[in-house]
């Protein structure tokens, strides 16, 4: 649905896929094409049937490729489009302080051989307080608030 909506709104922008972008999706495709023969497939058709379910045709695949691509640039088209001076950064944190000063992390750690949990470490950041490392929390989920 998100994909439909960005290729809606790229359309009304006037942004298309160019050359590199269908370059993009024929090698998108390709690693498809891999797959099935990876798979021994006696086809791609076949593979995608079996990968997909009934109806899906390269036709199908290839038209949800070119979506995607149209959504992801024109996504980034308007990311790339902000563009803000250090002082508007800072004028916009002064504004907005008290919303902004501390972030809240939480990881869910996946269990590895023997129970133990496999991840990276990681560290709350606080801006008046500077780093904080947070304990675990019950089922392996790591909550990072600052206690200061």
């Amino acid at each position: 649905m998100q994909v439909t909506a960005l290729c809606d709104a790229a359309k009304k922008a006037g942004v298309t896929l160019d050359e590199d972008d269908q370059h993009e999706i024929d090698e998108q495709f390709s690693y498809i094409e891999l797959a099935a023969k990876q798979y021994k497939y006696n086809s791609v058709s076949k593979y995608l049937q079996a990968a997909y379910g009934n109806g899906v045709t390269k036709k199908v695949v290839r038209h949800m490729l070119e979506m995607s691509q149209l959504a992801t640039k024109y996504s980034q088209q308007q990311y790339d489009s902000y563009t803000y001076t250090p002082e508007q950064i800072a004028a916009s944190y002064a504004e907005k302080k008290g919303q902004l000063r501390h972030v809240q992390l939480s990881v869910l750690l996946r269990p590895g051989r023997h129970g133990r949990h496999h991840g990276r470490r990681r560290q709350h950041l606080c801006q008046d307080h500077g780093r904080h490392d947070g304990g675990r929390q019950g089922h392996g989920r790591q909550d990072r608030r600052c206690h200061a």
